[in-house]
């Protein structure tokens, strides 16, 4: 991990909008028309490449690729809407952040087996094949984020490296060797969460929430982020806005005049309605029942 990373959850969207690191020409297509364009899918598989990486992620523009594939079925790529939702699943800035849920929405909504059929393929085990290596891992990732919104990250961690279902296998054979950030980029995410919580924690519980083997791979972790000191058996995180909420006392002033005017309807005790009784007791007369009005 680099020196100086924050671990801080964003204050506004508009570095998720418009990240810093996208290319002027990618921003260009992405903000018009020329997104629609088929012609333009294969500029923007290869700033996906670069993303994977540099472990970054442009959430705009990989769906932007969905989007195309969407509309043009006979381009769309398995192995690319795969790399869209893992890079969404370990890069998102937050736990609350719509990428994985974007991308999983596009990449299931596709046409149906049949339809794809009838597209360009050499034989229908390539268009079988198309479609299922998708439904094969989405359980998986659909897990894995399940576990991470529901901050259970012993568990996540767990179900990362230990799940033996096919779409388990499938991520961790066949696209985890390229996406050399993933982990980082997953511990900095459960990072953030932390400290948007914790002002100080014991370096035992950090140590499993991230996956480390060591106190000294805790201290390593913690020397990389902002703000973060190791103290003791524990970890510092200094106020971001956060975790550091103060307690505020509210004052209201309610102006109430002396005198009240009422209107109100009286059951007697036929139970018939009374006719409308003007009241003009004080305040405290009401309150002590002294009112006249029974």
């Amino acid at each position: 991990m680099p020196s100086s990373t924050s671990a801080v959850a964003p204050k506004s969207t508009e570095s998720w909008h418009a990240p810093s690191f996208r290319p002027e020409d990618i921003n260009a297509l992405i903000s018009g028309v020329d997104r629609y364009n088929p012609h333009n899918v294969s500029l923007l598989e290869d700033y996906l490449d670069v993303q994977i990486k540099d472990g970054q992620h442009d959430c705009f523009a990989n769906l932007a690729i969905l989007k195309l594939y969407q509309f043009n079925p006979n381009m769309s790529n398995a192995k690319v809407v795969i790399d869209i939702l893992l890079l969404a699943l370990v890069s998102t800035p937050t736990i609350d952040s719509p990428d994985f849920s974007l991308a999983q929405s596009l990449a299931l909504d596709r046409p149906s087996q049949a339809m794809l059929k009838q597209q360009n393929y050499d034989d229908e085990d390539d268009a079988a094949g198309h479609v299922d290596e998708i439904e094969t891992v989405m359980p998986y990732l659909q897990k894995l984020w399940a576990l991470l919104k529901e901050c259970k990250f012993r568990e996540f961690w767990n179900v990362w490296k230990s799940d033996k279902s096919d779409g388990a296998e499938v991520i961790r054979s066949q696209y985890l060797p390229n996406h050399n950030h993933a982990v980082s980029s997953l511990r900095l995410l459960i990072a953030t969460t932390i400290a948007s919580s914790f002002s100080s924690i014991q370096t035992s519980r950090l140590q499993k929430w991230l996956d480390l083997d060591s106190a000294n791979e805790v201290s390593s972790f913690v020397e990389g982020l902002n703000g973060w000191t190791v103290q003791g058996d524990s970890v510092k995180i200094e106020g971001n806005g956060d975790n550091d909420v103060k307690a505020g006392v509210v004052k209201e002033q309610v102006e109430l005049s002396r005198e009240s005017r009422w209107t109100d309807q009286v059951v007697t005790e036929h139970g018939q309605l009374m006719p409308t009784i003007l009241c003009h007791c004080r305040v405290d007369e009401v309150d002590l029942g002294r009112c006249a009005v029974r």
